[in-house]
Formats: C-alpha cells, sequence, structure tokens
C-alpha cells in the first residue's frame, strides 16, 4: 500500500452494520415490516457529566444510559464512525411467518414453509434495507426518491431466488413505490451512490464473529518496552506480530494455527526476558479491523527469530524451545500502530537472572498460557 492509499484511506469513514429485529417505533405505521437506520458515533454517544464518562442513547427503548467511556467502547469502538441498523420489525417477522403458514406444508420444519418464509420475504426485505443502508445520500431525497433504489434491489433479488422468468424489474419497482402514498419534496440533486465507506458486520452476524477470531495477530514484549509503547502512544513503524492461516494477508497454505501463534509471541516475549535478565514478558493482541492498522507478510528472511547470546544450547535448555514460527507466520505494520489498537493479552511472572532458575521460570510462564489457551 503506497502513502497516498493510507492517506486516502483515512478519508473514508469505517461503518458497521448490525442486524436486528425491532419494535415499531411510535412514529411507525404498524404495517412497516422492516427499518434500517443509519446513525453516527456522535449521535449515540455523548459526553458525560465528568471525565472518562459519556451518556449512551439505546435506539431499541430511546433511553439513555450513564456509562464509562471503557463500557461505550465496548459497545460501539471509536474507531467505527457509523453503524447502519437494519431488520425486520417484530410486527414484520409475524406477519410474514402467518403469510409462511398459511398455504401448503403449514410447519417450519418442512422446506416449501422455510422457503416461503425466507426467500419470499426475509431475504428481499433485507436487500431492501440493505439498499437504503448503503445510500451514500439517504435523507437527502424525497420518500420516494429514496424508495425507488431499495425497491429495486428488492424486487430483483425476490426474482433470483425464486427462480422467477425474465423480465423488466425498475417497472415493478416503481409500481410498489407508487402504491405507497409517500411524502417529500423532489430534489433535482438527490442520486443514488452507494458509499464508499468501508462496511463491517456487526456481532450478529456468527460467520464474521468466527472471521474475526480468524484474524487475531499477537505481539510479545516485556515490560519496559510495553512501558515505552504507552508513554509513545503506540508502536513504531516495522513492528511484526504472530499470525496464523485464514489471517489477512495470509495465503491458505499457511499451516499454523491460533494457538502457535500466541505461543510463538509469548516465547518471544520470554526470550526479550531472558536476554535482558530482568523483567516482566507480556503478550499484546494488535486489532487488524482498527482503521489505523495496517499489516502485510513479513518477508525479511530470518528476521523473526533471534538466537539468544552464548554457547549452542542442549537439547533441554529452555532457549532451545523458543524457535519460532519465522517468516511464514509473521505480520509486520510498515506504519505506527496506535495504541488504542492494542490490547494487553497476559502479563506474566517478573524474572530476575539474581533470583530465578532460568528453567523454572521458563516452564511458570509456558503453563500460564496454557491455562488460558485450554
Amino acid at each position: 500500500m503506497t502513502a497516498f492509499e493510507k492517506a486516502w484511506g483515512l478519508l473514508k469513514g469505517t461503518r458497521q452494520i448490525e442486524y436486528d429485529a425491532f419494535f415499531n417505533p411510535a412514529n411507525v405505521s404498524e404495517d412497516v415490516m422492516g427499518l434500517s437506520a443509519n446513525m453516527t458515533r456522535e449521535q449515540i454517544i455523548k459526553p458525560g457529566p465528568m471525565p472518562g464518562f459519556v451518556f449512551f442513547y439505546d435506539i431499541q427503548t430511546g433511553d439513555e444510559k450513564l456509562m464509562s467511556e471503557s463500557e461505550a467502547e465496548k459497545i460501539w469502538p471509536s474507531h467505527i464512525d457509523s453503524k447502519s441498523y437494519l431488520g425486520p420489525t417484530k410486527n414484520g417477522l409475524s406477519t410474514f411467518a402467518d403469510d409462511a403458514l398459511s398455504e401448503k406444508d403449514p410447519h417450519f420444519d418442512e422446506q416449501k414453509t422455510i422457503d416461503r418464509f425466507t426467500r419470499k420475504r426475509i431475504a428481499p426485505l433485507m436487500a431492501h434495507e440493505i439498499g437504503h443502508t448503503l445510500d451514500s445520500q439517504f435523507g437527502e431525497g424525497s420518500e420516494a426518491q429514496q424508495e425507488m433504489p431499495a425497491h429495486i434491489l428488492e424486487q430483483a433479488t425476490r426474482d433470483v431466488l425464486n427462480d422467477a422468468p425474465f423480465r423488466p424489474i425498475i417497472p415493478i419497482a416503481n409500481r410498489h413505490t407508487s402504491n405507497r402514498n409517500l411524502t417529500g419534496d423532489y430534489n433535482p440533486n438527490y442520486e443514488y451512490k452507494p458509499t464508499d465507506d468501508t462496511i463491517i458486520s456487526g456481532e450478529p452476524m456468527a460467520f464474521d464473529q468466527a472471521w474475526d477470531l480468524a484474524k487475531m495477530p499477537f505481539h510479545g514484549t516485556s515490560d519496559k518496552d510495553w512501558d515505552k509503547i504507552v508513554e509513545s502512544g503506540g508502536m513504531r513503524p516495522n513492528t511484526f506480530a504472530a499470525g496464523y492461516k485464514g489471517e489477512y494477508p495470509f495465503d491458505e497454505d499457511i499451516k499454523t494455527t491460533e494457538e502457535e501463534a500466541m505461543e510463538d509471541a509469548w516465547k518471544y516475549a520470554i526470550g526479550n526476558v531472558l536476554e535482558s535478565g530482568k523483567g516482566t514478558p507480556h503478550l499484546l493482541y494488535i486489532n487488524p479491523n482498527h482503521r489505523d492498522v495496517y499489516l502485510e507478510p513479513d518477508e525479511r528472511e530470518g528476521h523473526a527469530f533471534k538466537p539468544l547470546p552464548g554457547d549452542p544450547p542442549s537439547p533441554n535448555h529452555y532457549s532451545s524451545k523458543l524457535n519460532n514460527l519465522g517468516e511464514i507466520g509473521h505480520v509486520i505494520s510498515p506504519f505506527s500502530i496506535p495504541l488504542e489498537a492494542i490490547e494487553p493479552v497476559l502479563e506474566g511472572d517478573p524474572y530476575d537472572e539474581n533470583d530465578d532458575w532460568e528453567d523454572e521460570w521458563y516452564e511458570r510462564q509456558i503453563d500460564m498460557l496454557r491455562e488460558v489457551l485450554y
């Protein structure tokens, strides 16, 4: 990635899509089957009465709740600029279920009933709401202007899923839009253009949760270096971390596992402490989804393995166990990594070469990691 591409990426926002089922708000008719709403972080999380606290607005209940900034960060991370909430209403789900059960095979353990529910109702509705979510000028056109593109996407999805014969989509979408008695003044400057925000999926999507678990780079360091990271506000460029199969930007032929990546980084931290003769190992997690984090394969041959000084160790000596994954399992960041993208995962026992036996201390640290993993 060039410097220009990195700078351009910073100009784009990051938007998270949250899927849910919603109660119909008081100002929305009960016959509305689905909803979508684009919200910025500033609309949901507002400054509190004292430092370290904020007000959080719950869009489902309409209530404001006082909480700490750290609690709000877990609900809505600060690197996500906006969220799009979309899905069927509770009334819509009930209506769709009644429709699906009203024809032949009226049981949800029968495939035809499920197809009527998902292929004819839920999927087209979600396509409609996604159309609104991706509208970069949503809110600037009249209701009819904004609903027309969403109805086009909805009808196209319905036809594809139900193997409908080829037919013009726009007249059908136009008919659906015209039948809704929509309001608002026509805006000649409105044009439907998909947003160029970076789109990520929210927690309700199980696949995305699983994928996030496969994208965790780990970095091992000592307490002294961790203090420097905190004081400087992040990691300097060319910091490397241990990764594994499935983690961007690795190919599928990488065979290392998450456990191996964590062990690799942890052993690197142990090696740093043993080499210096004093300190405490730390295992850090780098959030690869943070907008200021860019990782690429570390192709510097042999760089990640640094043998300890001294004579070649015996096979049973602790330093013979510190070999790590080498260049096949590491990523590197050519840019600085901000502190907010770094999370401490594990802190080991303090080590002092004058007081501790190397092998005994080493085994304690490995046992500590095993307790976390298993």
